[in-house]
């Protein structure tokens, strides 16, 4: 995993309304200056806070997400009452190829998301007719930051060849990994199962991800994945 290492004084709070600016965000996160920007992601969460943490007797202190168990019984309670239909539902796992800059697999991967599902919808609508897509999807860094896409979705058969050949680049036309990088295992139709799914793809090292560390001098370090989410 890779870490970067700054002081709160570098930064410009000044920023933090251009990361709420979504017009053109895809640019803004893959322009030069992305990663500064992507520091701003602390400021933002301290402002959140709404006050500095308490620093511990060593001088530093580790902000983070609530832990597992939290989510689990708070924010993703609403799982135990999602009424999941019994189809035949599939993990989907889709990866990058390290070819990918990490800072471009950032930009576009939601980018190359909405694509791919476009892709996925237009092929079933025309070969079964079918008009509702059922889907849940979450992004997760792998140990060296480069984001892979967790999958789950219900739909008829279809060949794995042809699912590995929507996973790709719109504007380049070139497949976005090798194709052991597209993923496919079938769960099957048991609706407690999926809702097992779904926790453990929601919630897992949540509170790793968007965690940090800040000395009492203001010294920050983040993981890398973390700033580019």
């Amino acid at each position: 995993m890779a870490y970067i290492t700054y002081n709160l004084n570098e930064l410009n709070p000044d920023l933090l309304d251009v990361l709420s600016d979504w017009e053109g965000g895809c640019d803004v996160r893959n322009s030069h200056n992305a990663i500064e920007l992507a520091k701003l992601y602390v400021l933002w969460y301290l402002k959140k806070l709404n006050s500095l943490p308490v620093f511990s007797s060593s001088g530093k202190a580790i902000v983070s997400m609530p832990k597992l168990r939290y989510f689990r019984r708070n924010h993703y309670a609403w799982l135990k009452h999602l009424e999941v239909p019994k189809l035949n539902w599939v993990l989907i796992t889709l990866t990058l190829s390290r070819d990918i800059s990490i800072q471009d697999a950032w930009a576009y991967i939601g980018t190359w998301l909405s694509d791919f599902l476009r892709r996925f919808r237009v092929y079933l609508k025309k070969k079964y007719g079918i008009e509702q897509f059922l889907y849940f999807a979450v992004p997760e860094p792998h140990q060296d930051d480069y984001p892979h896409i967790h999958l789950i979705v219900a739909f008829p058969f279809v060949k794995v060849e042809q699912i590995y050949k929507w996973w790709k680049d719109t504007r380049t036309g070139k497949s976005l990994s090798a194709f052991q990088g597209v993923d496919v295992q079938f769960i099957g139709r048991d609706t407690e199962k999926i809702k097992a799914y779904l926790l453990k793809y929601l919630v897992k090292s949540h509170h790793k991800y968007w965690s940090f560390s800040i000395s009492s001098d203001g010294e920050v370090r983040v993981r890398l994945a973390t700033l580019l989410m």
